[in-house]
């Protein structure tokens, strides 16, 4: 076999297979089935992560709570692939595809639309930035202070494999003690919270019948004439999401209430999404 020979990257594939080999319909209905497959494995990763939480086995229950984490993740960057034009952002589809597979993307769209104190685009903008940073250098040698990797470190390397710090000078493993602190609520929250109450967002959307192809359909359809950055108004994005709730009701039984407080009406990503990760 010729050693130069490389696999094809995961990123441009899906968006070959999403976009190029279907029409803008098939696409929809293949992303529909992504969204569902995501909930159900999120959804046994989560009952994964109770066995080993109710064996005492916290680091690994931390890992998958990660990738629980992590798969909600891509179920929010297929929704945003709903609210682009397929045929004009082109550049915009082949970033989010390739960020489907980048731990720092997906981490970056749960966290971000897991926060509901956003008051305009710009503000989106600001937090994102924050979560995609890979590397924060500590600025003062002498404060004691280590330089700090992204969270992916912490949450996929740290609870799984045994690594040298440069900043302990030894080896570090994996600790129980410290990753059962992710199970345990501060206030009413934990991560393991956050996460459930995500994925329980995506099921019930998907109950209410928010996420079948139809639904996606009049998401795209609603947003395909707009292209939504920092400069945006919220008022410019709430009412293209009432006009998509009048598209949806007239094919499916669901309130304002349900569909405003539904998984589909989050802040679109995709703009900064394609820059930064």
């Amino acid at each position: 076999m010729d050693p130069k020979v490389r696999p094809p990257k995961p990123g441009p594939s899906l968006y070959s297979n999403l976009f190029e080999r279907q029409d803008s319909s098939q696409a929809l209905e293949t992303i529909e089935r992504g969204i569902s497959a995501i909930i159900d494995n999120a959804a046994r990763l989560l009952s994964d992560v109770d066995l080993l939480v109710s064996q005492g086995r916290f680091s690994s229950g931390h890992f998958l709570l990660t990738t629980a984490k992590e798969e909600v993740g891509k179920a929010f960057i297929l929704l945003d692939m709903c609210r682009l034009n397929f045929g004009k952002h082109e550049s915009v589809l082949r970033r989010l595809t390739e960020g489907f597979y980048v731990h720092e993307a997906k981490q970056a769209y749960f966290n971000t639309l897991a926060f509901t104190g956003f008051t305009s685009m710009d503000h989106v903008r600001q937090f994102w930035e924050a979560e995609i940073v890979q590397w924060w250098p500590s600025g003062d040698p002498e404060s004691g202070e280590p330089d700090m990797p992204h969270a992916t470190h912490f949450d996929r390397e740290l609870p799984l494999y045994v690594d040298f710090s440069d900043y302990n000078g030894d080896w570090t493993l994996p600790s129980n003690q410290l990753d059962a602190l992710h199970f345990e609520a501060i206030g009413k929250s934990s991560k393991a919270t956050r996460v459930r109450s995500a994925l329980n967002r995506f099921e019930q959307a998907r109950g209410y019948g928010l996420l079948t192809a139809g639904s996606l359909a009049d998401l795209n359809e609603g947003f395909s004439r707009h292209y939504f950055t920092e400069a945006s108004s919220y008022e410019d994005l709430h009412r293209v999401y009432v006009g998509v709730e009048k598209r949806v009701r007239a094919r499916v039984i669901v309130n304002t209430d349900q569909f405003m407080g539904s998984v589909l009406v989050v802040w679109p990503l995709y703009h900064f999404a394609q820059a930064r990760f």
